[in-house]
């Protein structure tokens, strides 16, 4: 250790200026050690010198940067990124359960980093840190879907391809779709989600692990195998994102946690993908790094999911790196279980996947992280300091945005309301990450030698340390807050633009809906003053949340009401306003989903989805049968973008809506030539087809559409109503079971469920699937009828309470009016029973029930005369 003093005492004017200048606030005792540059007892890191102060930093060539021998046959690099994926849910991060083997493994056999971290807990701007090794204010992408990865950006990608490398991605779920520009520099970037459900609803947009496992090895395969050149594959896993569906026999062991089912679902195809390498030959031929993107709420700090809070449970990841035992790491310094404590984080994939390979520093593009070598190899340090952020509050939900910066002791929080927390303790150790003990007693891995000396920042928690952020010393440490600030101001000197870069067409909106994000930008004030605490609104986010579910099963009225109550409080929601005008408009609120739109409109001045908005807005005049004004608005949305056949499609509605189906039939034919893929076009093509009378021609229309998209549910259901009027009811069930298997919330799809149930004798079970539909439809005629009729003989109270609503809906048919009198008559209540039979024949007096309902007309007659000579 350097005999080298600071001198001085706390207050002296001798050892505030050096504390800045390496960019990180200690208490006295743990500065003392870290400035020596070794580490000592408390497990204290040496702070890097080649880092310079936040107040001066930018992109740069940082830590240090050994030469690594060229091995015989040139390493690949496989990045696994696990979408969503908590640390403390890790076995081998002291999960109770094993719900990692494979990586627990890979852990083991390799080099386990205790405190990684992400700098915002959204999928595509922290995957741009992966591929760039830059934090997002110098990237530039913010969030998912309204952000591109700029081609002046240099990618992992790009540089292994320089070198002769073939590269490849196998994605896992939309938001990092090519079209969000993470696609520079691969040979292949598949990206070709399934249009066919194979498990939840919003598997248009995802796929499932075994499919990114097969994918994965399919490429390999396909590009050369192990005879080839040495390549760059990107496997991304994204089943840990909600809703926790995991497929059996994960469903059922943990059914109590499906979300660690999930994990343990995805580590079962990693293991698959490590195999597959082994039986290659390409195991140790490969350098594997394995981390996540963020974590997940869980109900801590009242967040159930993501992007909202940048607390540890979101921000500290899972992060493996495992190298092979050949060539220049043969030697056991590099793997045996290390764990880490030292602060590193995605910043710091790119520096360490081309250094393992045999780049020069100097070769490599100038990031915000470094090589974890040296880290490994126990000669370099990691950070003094990482940055943390999420800007969605403010660009989605009218919130104040957070930032963070965290050095080894402390974590401070920018909100409205400072918050700081103890991260270490060099009196205790370090806090377990997220709440989890270490399964090593407290001290990483191996101890001194299999961590340099370090204390685990996963092993037992100190009486100091406040990982799981549950007291806020913000008040109490000012001094503290108000030296952080400083540094993180410095640190954003000259962070550029956040505002949404990008325009979004209908099927990129629709594919993140359907992963639970809702594009857009909120219109509240873009200098972040004045805006209310996220703390104070999380209650808003889980409602909204609760909204989106609500929309996604038809429960229309109910999401209003959960939207109402957010913007009651909070007025500059942009999320919760866009949830409200699309519930008005399937409610059919014509004149307020108007109302709704203008508003949304006021607020954005050349947004992302500004032509979304104003294509909704005219949704709403036709919904108001204002259809003068759409048509006015149809068509300047058509004279600005003519390519786009949605307009089209959106014109054919319109004149459907008028009657003139001649024009709606040109107009849709029109969209499909515009783009023969849209699959809502051929749909309507389908009803415009059913509505003339041409069957055959729906038929094939509906068809087409689910050539297009194997799973969207107003196709088969449709069809499923074409093939019963025909009576290929064996096909029409086979249909059924697809749609509800697509949307287990369709109404359509559930009422079929319902109506085979009931022809199978399964009485209890239809009751169920009606029911059901009811919740999605609530005043639907026929769903009504079908219900009370099973009701009849099993509980003729319900039943006479379903078919009054089914009367009550406007819509009841003449079969309600016959069982309605049938019920009134078995309880001799024959004047009201005379009174239902003869409505039900003014309903229909052509129908061929006609004379059977005069026969009971009739009857009821002569009851009524028999009664009335009875004795009293």
């Amino acid at each position: 250790m350097s005999d080298r003093s600071l001198g001085g005492s706390a207050a002296s004017a001798g050892w505030a200026p050096v504390l800045l200048a390496v960019g990180a606030v200690l208490s006295l005792a743990a500065m003392a050690t870290h400035f020596a540059g070794c580490t000592g007892d408390d497990g204290v890191p040496a702070l890097d010198a080649t880092e310079p102060p936040i107040s001066e930093w930018v992109p740069g060539h940082y830590g240090l940067w050994s030469p690594v021998p060229t091995p015989d046959t040139p390493l690949s690099v496989l990045l696994i990124s696990i979408d969503t994926t908590r640390q403390d849910r890790l076995s081998c991060y002291g999960f109770a359960q094993p719900t990692t083997p494979n990586l627990d493994a890979l852990a083991a056999d390799g080099v386990l980093f205790e405190r990684a971290n992400t700098p915002v807990p959204v999928t595509l701007p922290s995957h741009t840190t992966m591929m760039t090794g830059l934090y997002p204010f110098h990237h530039g992408v913010r969030n998912n879907g309204t952000y591109v990865a700029g081609d002046s950006l240099r990618t992992l990608a790009e540089e292994l391809g320089k070198r002769g490398y073939r590269t490849g991605a196998v994605l896992g779920a939309f938001p990092v779709a090519r079209q969000f520009g993470l696609n520079q520099g691969f040979d292949r970037y598949d990206d070709e989600f399934p249009t066919t459900s194979t498990a939840r609803e919003s598997d248009t947009a995802q796929r499932r692990a075994d499919d990114v496992t097969n994918r994965s090895l399919e490429w390999i395969d396909e590009s050369g195998g192990a005879g080839g050149a040495p390549f760059f594959l990107w496997s991304h896993y994204f089943d840990p994102h909600f809703p926790y569906a995991p497929p059996e026999p994960f469903g059922a062991r943990y059914s109590e946690d499906p979300y660690a089912g999930e994990i343990a679902y995805m580590d079962q195809e990693i293991g698959r993908l490590l195999d597959g390498l082994k039986e290659r030959g390409l195991y140790e031929q490969t350098v594997i790094i394995v981390a996540a993107d963020h974590g997940e709420g869980l109900g801590q700090h009242r967040e159930m999911t993501h992007s909202f809070f940048i607390y540890n449970t979101t921000q500290r990841i899972p992060f493996l790196v495992r190298l092979p035992k050949t060539g220049p790491f043969g030697s056991d310094k590099w793997r045996g279980g290390k764990r880490i404590g030292d602060m590193v984080g995605l910043i710091d994939i790119l520096p360490t996947a081309l250094h393992a390979v045999g780049f020069q520093q100097s070769e490599t593009p100038l990031t915000d992280g470094k090589s974890l070598l040296p880290v490994i190899e126990g000669k370099g340090s990691g950070h003094n300091w990482v940055y943390h952020e999420t800007l969605i509050p403010r660009l989605e939900y009218g919130t104040s945005e957070l930032r963070s910066l965290e050095n080894f002791i402390h974590k401070y929080i920018r909100a409205p309301r400072p918050e700081l927390y103890v991260m270490y303790d060099p009196d205790g150790g370090s806090g377990g990450g997220n709440g989890g003990r270490g399964s090593n007693g407290g001290r990483g891995g191996n101890g001194g030698d299999g961590s340099n000396g370090r204390r685990g920042a996963n092993g037992g928690r100190s009486p100091g340390a406040d990982v799981d952020e549950e007291n806020n010393i913000a008040q109490r440490d000012s001094w503290i807050v108000d030296e952080m600030e400083t540094q993180l101001s410095g640190l954003l000197r000259a962070e550029g633009n956040s505002a949404p870069q990008v325009e979004m067409d209908e099927e990129t909106i629709e594919q993140l809906r359907s992963l639970g994000y809702l594009a857009g930008s909120s219109g509240s004030d873009p200098d972040n003053e004045n805006l209310p605490d996220p703390k104070d609104m999380v209650w808003a986010f889980e409602a909204v949340n609760a909204a989106r579910t609500l929309m996604a099963g038809f429960r229309y009225e109910d999401a209003l009401a959960k939207v109402d109550s957010v913007l009651a409080e909070n007025p500059n929601d942009g999320t919760a306003k866009r949830i409200r005008g699309s519930a008005l408009v399937r409610l059919e609120r014509g004149e307020e989903a108007i109302a709704a739109y203008d508003e949304l409109l006021e607020d954005c001045d050349q947004c992302p989805d500004q032509l979304d908005l104003l294509r909704d807005r005219a949704i709403a005049s036709l919904v108001a049968k204002d259809f003068k004004d759409a048509l006015e608005r149809i068509a300047a949305l058509r004279q600005a973008k003519p390519e786009r056949g949605e307009y089209a499609r959106l014109l054919a509605q319109t004149y459907v809506a008028q009657s003139r189906f001649d024009e709606a039939r040109e107009a849709i034919k029109e969209a499909i030539e515009l783009d023969p893929e849209d699959v809502e076009a051929w749909a309507i093509l389908g009803d415009l087809e059913s509505a003339s009378g041409n069957v055959a021609g729906a038929e094939e229309a509906y068809r087409q559409a689910l050539t297009v998209q194997g799973n969207h549910v107003s196709s088969l259901v449709a069809l499923v109503e074409i093939l019963i009027d025909s009576n290929r009811t064996a096909a029409a069930r086979g249909l059924t079971e697809q749609a509800y298997a697509a949307d287990p919330n369709h109404p359509m799809a559930l009422f079929r469920k319902g109506w085979f149930a009931k022809s199978d004798g399964r009485v209890r079970e239809a009751i169920e699937f009606y029911e059901r539909s009811l919740a999605a439809n609530p005043n639907d005629p026929v769903t009504l009828h079908n219900l009370g009729n099973l009701y009849m003989d099993i509980s003729p109270g319900q039943a006479f309470d379903i078919f009054q609503r089914t009367i009550e809906t406007g819509e009841a048919r003449q079969k309600t009016y016959v069982n309605m009198g049938v019920l009134y008559a078995r309880q001799n209540r024959m004047p009201e029973a005379i009174r239902m039979w003869e409505e039900a024949i003014r309903r229909d007096p052509n129908s061929p029930d006609v004379p059977d309902i005069e026969q009971n007309i009739a009857r009821a007659r002569q009851e009524i005369q028999r009664n009335a000579f009875r004795p009293k």
